[in-house]
């Protein structure tokens, strides 16, 4: 694209990105008009067909799930940096501070009067989820739950941030591979920002909530869930760049030999087996698996040690050492 497509993109005012609303271009930062566009209707439902009729109405644009949008006016338009006088004239300095700030605490006030909770509640989400490096679609998911649990709540909600958090489990196991985040980090990102939450009091809140919601109750993680993110992790560790010199493989080839191995030991262990162990461990205690297969393969020593994967993937060591003893080592010898 050169710069003259650019160009036609941004607003001739304000130089703000032009975004498309019911069949017109409209800026952005300024809320001006720019021209008529027509776009054919399309709509691409996702796997499993998790948004449902309500979910996609509230997704319209000037109704954004994630943060509390008031109804109502502002000084000038919503996003307004410089003001002007009746007659077109810029204000002076001075004023065009004192009406920033006012713009400032009167849209703060405006957005989330009557809901304060609401407003702490998706602020401390639209961090935690910054926090956890998860999609924008998983945020909305977790916000659009938090509203339709509020709504549908006849009692006083205790405390909204559980509530929040608890929405955000939902969605996280809905998404399965796409978020691989346990329920422990969920609780610790909320404890970072400050608030008094604990593990328990999550999936509480969730199994009370479970009727309100699809699904009849949170979807039970599988260790094949966490694979690529652990095997993610493990690449990206300068540790393991250093340790790979000298063995005959690259960086892109040990994944895909870590990812296939670990992949095809899972397959052969079923639920029975694994006998409720925690998913994420038993994933790790896998991958570690993998990489002792993979040296006997080609006759190295192998990458993995279980110091450097406890460090990596923060489990403890001795977790990683009663899994692959119990149940996992016996793979290695079948072989």
């Amino acid at each position: 694209m050169g710069q003259q497509d650019k160009e036609i993109f941004l607003c001739s005012e304000c130089s703000g990105n032009l975004v498309l609303h019911s069949g017109e271009f409209v800026c952005s930062n300024c809320g001006l008009v720019v021209s008529k566009h027509y776009v054919a209707p399309v709509f691409k439902i996702n796997q499993e067909n998790l948004l449902n009729n309500q979910y996609k109405t509230n997704l319209a644009l000037g109704n954004r799930m994630h943060i509390v949008d008031g109804m109502g006016s502002y000084i000038d338009f919503q996003r307004t940096p410089f003001f002007y006088d009746g007659q077109g004239a810029p204000l002076s300095s001075n004023k065009q501070a004192l009406y920033r700030k006012l713009k400032f605490r009167y849209s703060l006030r405006l957005r989330i009067d009557r809901r304060e909770s609401d407003y702490r509640a998706l602020k401390s989400l639209n961090n935690v989820t910054s926090m956890l490096q998860i999609s924008d679609s998983i945020r909305d998911r977790a916000a659009y739950l938090y509203q339709k649990a509020v709504k549908k709540i006849d009692k006083k909600i205790s405390n909204h941030i559980v509530l929040i958090a608890a929405c955000l489990f939902f969605a996280t196991r809905e998404y399965k591979e796409l978020a691989p985040v346990t329920v422990q980090e969920v609780a610790q990102n909320f404890k970072k920002l400050g608030h008094r939450i604990s593990v328990k009091k999550v999936i509480k809140t969730a199994l009370e909530l479970r009727s309100l919601f699809i699904q009849k109750h949170p979807k039970i993680r599988k260790s094949e869930d966490y694979l690529p993110r652990i095997i993610s992790d493990i690449i990206s560790s300068s540790i393991i760049e250093l340790r790979l010199e000298g063995r005959d493989l690259s960086i892109e080839d040990y994944r895909n030999l870590l990812t296939q191995k670990s992949y095809s030991i899972l397959n052969k262990i079923d639920s029975i087996d694994r006998g409720g162990r925690n998913p994420y461990i038993f994933a790790v205690s896998t991958v570690y698996c993998a990489d002792r297969i993979i040296s006997k393969e080609i006759e190295r020593k192998p990458v993995l040690t279980q110091k450097i994967l406890a460090k990596i993937t923060r489990v403890a060591e001795y977790s990683i050492r009663d899994h692959y003893t119990s149940v996992l080592k016996p793979m290695i010898i079948i072989r």
